[in-house]
């Protein structure tokens, strides 16, 4: 049971990873468009 705990919170944290890379993928792009 802990260690699916242990999987989910995981799982999360990959998934926030992943979403906050997007996040400053956007903010990239958005940085470079103002630029341009």
């Amino acid at each position: 049971m802990l260690s699916g705990l242990c999987w989910k919170l995981v799982l999360i944290g990959l998934i926030f990873l992943l979403s906050k890379a997007k996040l400053m993928a956007l903010l990239h792009i958005a940085l470079n468009a103002c630029w341009a």
